[in-house]
């Protein structure tokens, strides 16, 4: 089981009932399988990577996290390269699916960790994800993911990845940081949100 808010207002990117207020406020906490998580995504569904109380996907209102996510739309290769020249996705990776822009001609891709452990505070969070985002610097991925509010959306498609054993040991991410933190624009990077 995973804690986190789902929304069943959207399907791929697009919002179905037109309204702004979909996207602050149509995501409700819920405690699903892994399996219920990645049919959602499969079915164009949103979801966050946190775990926010009530409907409102806001800072203040976190609660906790147990997912990292990639978003790599600046990156030329595709779910099967990546699974195939990473050993960090090969092992640690529960689930890669192409975003609802993706094309053959310009692949884009979310790949989603699970932590072996919850996080529950928001600015620690951010520090894991800033760790993992650098441990990925060459395939450029998006840097909004930093956000623990951030939405993401499903795409519905049957070309995905899925390893439901796989976890990311939380140690390890810090183990990723602890070098970079040493770094001036890491440390005011990871500063400015704490």
């Amino acid at each position: 089981m995973i804690q986190l808010n789902l929304s069943e207002a959207f399907h791929n990117k697009d919002s179905l009932s037109g309204k702004k207020s979909d996207f602050g406020f149509s995501f409700y906490p819920r405690d699903v399988k892994l399996t219920e998580l990645v049919h959602h995504i499969r079915t164009g569904k949103a979801f966050t990577v946190g775990h926010f109380k009530g409907n409102s996907r806001t800072e203040t209102q976190f609660v906790s996290s147990q997912l990292l996510a990639l978003d790599l739309d600046d990156c030329q290769m595709d779910i099967e390269q990546l699974e195939s020249e990473s050993e960090f996705i090969q092992e640690y990776a529960f689930m890669m699916y192409p975003t609802p822009s993706s094309t053959l001609a310009q692949p884009k891709t979310r790949v989603l960790f699970v932590l072996d452990q919850l996080e529950t505070m928001a600015s620690r969070w951010r520090i894991l994800q800033l760790a993992l985002m650098e441990h990925f610097a060459e395939v450029n991925p998006d840097e909004a993911c930093k956000d623990p509010a951030r939405l993401f959306y499903g795409c519905q498609t049957a070309d995905y990845y899925v390893n439901y054993p796989a976890r990311l040991p939380i140690d390890l991410v810090g183990g990723l940081a602890q070098p970079l933190a040493e770094r001036d624009d890491f440390s005011l990077s990871a500063e400015k949100y704490t």
